[in-house]
């Protein structure tokens, strides 16, 4: 998910008075965030572009979520709809949570993607220690 890079890009554009490509990377940044949006709510946690059972949401969705309040502040306007940001938010803690049960806990965990099978409790790492 490059929700960040766009974040970054908007920005730099915004700077540079590039209105064009502005509008681009807010866009691809909306488009992103429809996308998991429409996943999540639909139960399809996977599609050709993301795939939100390991790797998406150990390593792309809270990154999301705060290029989503950035890009929201930094243009002191709603370009990245908050109950998108809810949504996924409640994703993350709903998914740790579960995999924190599976294991007698009641802490948020999260698989490793490089380790398949180890899972990481999630107040250090990923996606637990940005909550």
């Amino acid at each position: 998910m490059k929700s960040g890079v766009w974040t970054i890009a908007s920005i730099i554009s915004n700077l540079t008075n590039n209105a064009a490509n502005v509008s681009h990377y807010l866009k691809n940044i909306q488009d992103t965030f429809s996308e998991v949006n429409t996943a999540i709510v639909t139960g399809a946690y996977n599609s050709t572009s993301f795939d939100l059972y390991i790797e998406g949401i150990d390593e792309g969705l809270s990154g999301m979520l705060f290029a989503g309040m950035l890009v929201n502040e930094w243009y002191g306007k709603i370009i990245v709809d908050p109950n998108m940001m809810k949504n996924i938010s409640y994703f993350i803690i709903q998914r740790g949570m579960a995999s924190g049960e599976m294991f007698g806990h009641d802490w948020m965990m999260f698989e490793n993607p490089n380790l398949p099978g180890c899972y990481d409790w999630g107040m250090g790492h990923g996606n637990g220690g940005r909550f």
